[in-house]
This record gives structure tokens, C-alpha cells and sequence, in this order.
């Protein structure tokens, strides 16, 4: 049990560590904690209805290779870009008199990773102990075993990073792009923080095409998955992260006061 725990802290430690030190030495106001919370809890509403609509452009229902695949992974991340950024902005827009600064978006986009944290790593747990087993593990005496036993800690590292690092510099570089479309009233931030998302949507789809040429260069085929997920990753959060410094650099976004 203390074990199972000790994993899990692990792999949410990182942007909840992110979210306490930058509070404390930032003092950024908890006003945008409020409309972060709004911003991702209506995001995920909006997709209950929209998720079947769109089943059919996923990548799952055109299968490979990437080059059939693409198009309707563009698709995706521009219908769903602008729904996402689309309700940050509205939210934004009632709340810039007030509460944002740079280090208030920042704010914003760590907070938004934590609860894409929460969410995701619940539904992961919650389809790891009913869906695809032969045996249904209702009772806690199954369920914390198998838990602990499923999450062996070379995958919780890799959660921590798939889950911590890349969304945190994401959800950042996002949620300043749609800041600075508010507070600039100027459209094209906002289309840069689309772009972000289909530049975030598109490295995923790039995984399979990635794993046979990292095995011909001698990488393992059980490596080569992980390792192309991780090195796409990091190159797709390199433009939010590279915006999200020369915003501060320019002071693009200056402070208002409370």
C-alpha cells in the first residue's frame, strides 16, 4: 500500500511542487487558480458530446502509416485547439482587469497541468482495473496488488516525465499565447496557441513512424517506443516553452497591479 502511494506521489510530484514554489515565490494571485479550474472543467464537459463526432478522425480509425494518418490528425488538433483555447480566452476576458501578469498565466497553465494530471492518471487506474482483464478486481485486497505490481517504477518515471515535464511547458506556453491575445486584443496569439496544439497532437501520431527508424540505428525494439515518445515530446513542447521565455525577455506581459 505505502508503496503503491509512494508511486503515485512520484509521478504528480513534479507540477504540484511546480504550483507551491511559484505561489510562494511569485505570490500570484489564487484568482487564477478559479479560472483555470472553470477553464479545464468546461473544456472537459465540451468533449463529452463532441468526442464521438470527432471518434471518426482518430488516428485509431484511420490506423497507419503516418501518411494516411496525418490529415485527420491536423483535423483534431484544430477543431479541438480552438475549442480549448477558445474557452481560456473567454475565461481570460472577464479576469485581465484584474489578475494576469506573466507570472499569473504561468500560474494558470502549471495549475491546468495538475488537474490534466489528476484526470488522466485517474482514468488510467480506473481502465487499468476494469477494462481487458480476465479476472474483475473489485476488492481492495486485488486491486492495491495490482496495482503496485502494474506501476513497476521504471513506468512511474516515465509517467512522471509523460505527465509532469512536457504538459507543464505546454499548458504554460498556451495559456501566455492566449493572454497576450487578450491583453494585446490582437488575433494571431491565439492562433499560435492552436498551432501549439496541433503541433502537440501531431507528435504523437509521429511515435510509429519514429519506432522502425530508431530500431534500424540500433535502439532496441522495446526501447524504441519510449524513447521516440520522449524525444517527440520534447520536441514539440520547445516552441510553447521558447515562447513562454520570450514573453518574459520582452515583458510582453507586464505586471498589473492587484
Amino acid at each position: 500500500m505505502f508503496e503503491l502511494v509512494a508511486k503515485l506521489l512520484v509521478v504528480i510530484c513534479l507540477p504540484v511542487t511546480a504550483a507551491i514554489v511559484w505561489a510562494i515565490r511569485t505570490r500570484a494571485t489564487s484568482v487564477c487558480l478559479v479560472f483555470s479550474f472553470g477553464a479545464f472543467f468546461i473544456f472537459a464537459l465540451a468533449k463529452i458530446p463532441l468526442d464521438p463526432v470527432v471518434e471518426p478522425l482518430s488516428v485509431r480509425s484511420v490506423g497507419n502509416p503516418f501518411v494516411k494518418v496525418w490529415p485527420y490528425v491536423v483535423s483534431l488538433g484544430i477543431i479541438y485547439g480552438f475549442l480549448r483555447e477558445g474557452i481560456r480566452w473567454m475565461l481570460m476576458r472577464f479576469a485581465v482587469r484584474t489578475a494576469w501578469s506573466w507570472e499569473e498565466g504561468v500560474f494558470f497553465g502549471i495549475f491546468y497541468s495538475v488537474l490534466g494530471l489528476v484526470l488522466t492518471l485517474g482514468m488510467e487506474i480506473h481502465r487499468d482495473i476494469t477494462f481487458g482483464k480476465s479476472v474483475q478486481l473489485w476488492h481492495t485486497s486485488q486491486i492495491i496488488p495490482h496495482l503496485n505490481n502494474d506501476y513497476y517504477w521504471k513506468k512511474v518515471l516515465l509517467r512522471a516525465w509523460y505527465l509532469g515535464v512536457p504538459p507543464m511547458a505546454f499548458n504554460v506556453g498556451t495559456a501566455l499565447a492566449v493572454l497576450l491575445s487578450v491583453r494585446s486584443r490582437q488575433a494571431w496569439p491565439f492562433l499560435i496557441a492552436v498551432l501549439f496544439v496541433v503541433v502537440h497532437a501531431m507528435s504523437s501520431a509521429l511515435v510509429w513512424p519514429l519506432k522502425p527508424l530508431l530500431e534500424w540505428a540500433g535502439v532496441a525494439r522495446w526501447h524504441s517506443m519510449d524513447l521516440g515518445s520522449i524525444l517527440l515530446q520534447f520536441l514539440a513542447v520547445l516552441p510553447p516553452f521558447w515562447f513562454t521565455l520570450h514573453l518574459r525577455r520582452t515583458g510582453a506581459i507586464r505586471s498589473i497591479e492587484h
